[in-house]
């Protein structure tokens, strides 16, 4: 275990907490000793008075240094362009949320209402504002954080753009699934296939209408929709509004994103 160094580059306080531990691995326990050592292990290019004789003074020192106001305005910088990346795009949430109170904690911002407009700028999606705006009652950075997780949580369970989702049927709880159907390809098997469809619908109209009545020659592809069972759409004739298809009960199909 090496011994930490302070070159401006950590908080004071965060330094002295190391150089505790390391003591303390080293069974070093006077705690004189240990502040001396924690000055001999200052960074030769920060200056500080020679009369320190206790933590208190040596980390306030410290931070009157100018080195610690770069630092701290650089963690600030830092927060400014902190972006939340979620899984899906590639990063998680535990390095936003480590990497947030790391920085809030280094630039010593605790007033809450100031890290809300923090983490707020770093939300990517207007979903994530406008609910962390309708939340007021964090009082805490625990509870901030709480606040996010949840909405992060929810936004999860939405179904987006390129979300992948499984369908299931509310009566009868099964699940839709699918099966690879390949078309006829040559022009006499289009031709067959819709010679077909085109029967099935000729033959609905003999029925609803008389078998005198004889729907006008389409011809191939004139109609669309009608390959596949899907209703057709005709160019120059609508079906009647009692002649419509309808189903007898109506279906309900819920969607889950997986």
């Amino acid at each position: 275990m090496e011994p930490p160094i302070y070159n401006g580059k950590i908080h004071p306080n965060e330094y002295v907490k190391k150089m505790r531990v390391y003591c303390n691995f080293r069974q070093i326990t006077n705690e004189q000793e240990i502040l001396k050592f924690a000055i001999m292990m200052i960074d030769s290019t920060i200056n500080i008075p020679e009369n320190i004789n206790s933590f208190d003074t040596l980390i306030n020192t410290l931070k009157n240094h100018i080195s610690f106001t770069v630092f701290k305005n650089s963690c600030k910088r830092k927060l400014q362009a902190l972006k939340y990346i979620s899984e899906y795009e590639g990063d998680n949430t535990v390095n936003f949320v480590t990497d947030f109170r790391t920085l809030c904690r280094d630039a010593e911002i605790a007033n809450i209402e100031e890290q809300k407009k923090y983490i707020i700028n770093a939300l990517p999606y207007n979903f994530f504002k406008n609910e962390f705006v309708k939340h007021e009652d964090a009082n805490s950075t625990d509870e901030l954080i709480r606040t996010f997780e949840e909405i992060v949580s929810d936004y999860s369970r939405i179904i987006k753009n390129g979300s992948i989702i499984a369908l299931r049927h509310v009566s009868t709880g099964k699940y839709l699934s699918s099966c690879d159907r390949e078309y006829p390809h040559s022009n006499q098997q289009y031709q067959d296939h819709d010679q077909y469809h085109n029967q099935q619908y000729q033959d609905y109209y003999d029925q609803h209408r008389g078998h005198n009545y004889r729907q006008p020659n389409l011809g191939r592809r004139s109609a669309r929709g009608l390959r596949g069972g899907r209703t057709p759409i005709f160019h120059n004739q609508r079906l009647p509004q009692h002649e419509m298809f309808t189903l007898k009960q109506p279906t309900q199909i819920q969607a889950s994103s997986l």
